[in-house]
């Protein structure tokens, strides 16, 4: 074979191994949460931070749309996506997903009328107050999960985030929980009329993480947890400085499971 020719294939093998030039595109099943996630591009905060975040592993990222995130969890959980985005890391979730390492981190709160003040100091208290509204196939934190069980709280459920101002105005709940950042846009595209009766606890029900969980059906997926969680890792200055210092076994005994 001509010398020429053995280094000329010699030098694109040496390229092809540091520049990959054949990409890999995934699919997240997403619903709106805005900031986080919205249905137009760039997709909202969270889908521009992942898109930043798998750039280095060449990764694309097709957001396929749900009109509620209850469908966007059952659809990955049955592979038709690789995986979806911005869930607690929970028991249930474990069984069929492979949760990442933690990407977001968001308050969760209660909202209420102005008129019917809300007091409570521990989730013990509220046991007496309710019934909560809240977002079906949301999770909010294990502690108000197991909160739920202990002292029996009634809840209910819409299907999406906005319809919770109506069981307020209908004072068929006494709080709703929402995401604090997620429930200030929400607030903020009310008429301000309405935006005036509506008011934030200043006390947190919980501090959540968010992850992304990767169907277990999915092909290649504890490689692609692998490159996520290398990412995550590698590009910590992206996450918010409250996630690097916390103990991600604590938040996810399951991410030890996965090791």
């Amino acid at each position: 074979m001509n010398i020429r020719i053995v280094l000329y294939l010699w030098l694109l093998l040496i390229l092809f191994r540091s520049f990959p030039i054949f990409g890999e595109t995934i699919s997240l099943a997403i619903a709106a949460w805005p900031p986080y996630y919205s249905q137009q591009p760039p997709y909202g905060l969270h889908a521009q931070l992942l898109t930043k975040l798998l750039a280095p592993e060449n990764i694309d990222i097709n957001f396929v749309w749900y009109p509620d995130w209850k469908a966007a969890i059952s659809t990955s959980r049955a592979g038709r996506h690789h995986g979806t985005p911005s869930w607690i890391c929970t028991p249930e979730n474990a069984q069929d997903f492979i949760i990442t390492n933690p990407v977001f981190v968001d308050n969760i709160a209660l909202m209420y009328l102005k008129d019917e003040p809300l007091e409570w100091h521990n989730l013990a208290d509220l046991k007496s107050l309710g019934p909560f509204g809240v977002t079906k196939s949301y999770t909010y934190s294990l502690d108000f999960q197991h909160a739920i069980r202990r002292y029996n709280l009634k809840l209910h459920e819409v299907r999406k985030d906005e319809l919770l101002f109506n069981l307020l105005l209908k004072k068929r709940v006494k709080a709703a929980l929402f995401s604090e950042k997620n429930g200030k846009v929400l607030l903020s595209q009310l008429p301000p009329r309405k935006q005036q009766l509506f008011e934030f606890h200043p006390q947190p029900i919980a501090q959540s993480f968010f992850h992304i969980l990767i169907s277990k059906k999915a092909q290649g997926s504890k490689q692609l947890a692998d490159k996520i969680n290398r990412q995550i890792k590698a590009q910590a200055y992206l996450l918010a400085k409250v996630i690097n210092k916390t103990n991600r076994f604590k938040l996810c005994p399951f991410l030890q499971e996965q090791h």
